[in-house]
């Protein structure tokens, strides 16, 4: 017994050291060398703390620095077949996620988020809202409130509340439905007053009522967002604009109102 676990200790030891020697690879931005200290781990030591973190790094090397998406795709694979409940395969689904979701790819996107769904359904609510973001940026914008209100019937974390109402509301914004999209606006302002969505939420509202044309309304809300709003200069452009509009008379259009 003694000689394995000396066995077994110098194989963490010889597993780790080879970890190490890829960070510092990697640090160094040799990443065929890194690749290769990672491979050693798994291939030598596979049942080592040390085999999964190294076969995941493989695939974020491949994703975030070669942006070869075919290899990525492959070494994730890997490490879910070889360590599927690793924490590493639920890191490796979410790069998979976010990398497919700025490739524009959504679809594939909301299939690595529906099986993170099913693989950790306590964090059920943030990959359902992710998905319903999905569908907005793919203009889906029906499916995407099917989510979104489906997930305030069942939320149970407060912070996410806000976040989900102000995207119904865009939606509709977006969509072209300005009654609707300023009742939810206004729902927000009133729900949640104190929270930082409430901003967003009166400039979407401001936005809303200068494309129903309520140009007074909306530069009501614009004058009183500033010294709250984050980007000031952006309220000062729009204030401007929309009196330049009011100026210069109900048959100047937008475009118009820029010029000169």
């Amino acid at each position: 017994m003694a000689a394995a676990a000396l066995f077994e200790g110098c194989s963490f030891d010889r597993a780790h050291k080879a970890y190490e020697r890829g960070e510092r690879l990697l640090g160094d931005g040799d990443y065929s060398g890194a690749i290769a200290e990672y491979s050693s781990v798994v291939s030598g030591f596979p049942s080592s703390e040390w085999a999964p973190r190294s076969q995941y790094k493989i695939g974020f090397i491949f994703n975030h620095h070669i942006n070869d998406m075919n290899g990525a795709r492959d070494a994730y694979a890997r490490l879910l077949v070889l360590y599927p409940g690793s924490e590493e395969a639920f890191s490796a689904r979410q790069d998979m996620a976010q990398t497919w979701s700025t490739r524009g790819e959504h679809r594939k996107a909301i299939e690595e988020y529906q099986r993170l769904v099913l693989e950790r359904p306590d964090s059920r609510q943030t990959f359902q809202y992710l998905i319903a973001l999905e569908y907005v940026m793919m203009n889906e914008f029906r499916q995407a409130r099917v989510e979104l209100v489906e997930l305030l019937d069942v939320i149970t974390n407060p912070n996410l509340a806000p976040l989900i109402r102000y995207e119904i509301a865009n939606t509709y914004y977006i969509e072209g439905s300005m009654d609707e999209a300023l009742k939810r606006y206004d729902e927000i302002i009133e729900r949640y007053p104190g929270h930082s969505v409430a901003i967003d939420a009166r400039l979407g509202k401001a936005k809303a009522l200068d494309e129903a044309g309520r140009l007074d309304e909306a530069l009501g809300v614009l004058t009183g967002l500033l010294g709250e709003y984050p980007n000031k200069e952006a309220i000062e452009t729009r204030i401007r604009w929309i009196k330049k509009r009011l100026k210069s008379g109900p048959g100047v259009t937008k475009g118009d109102a820029w010029k000169g």
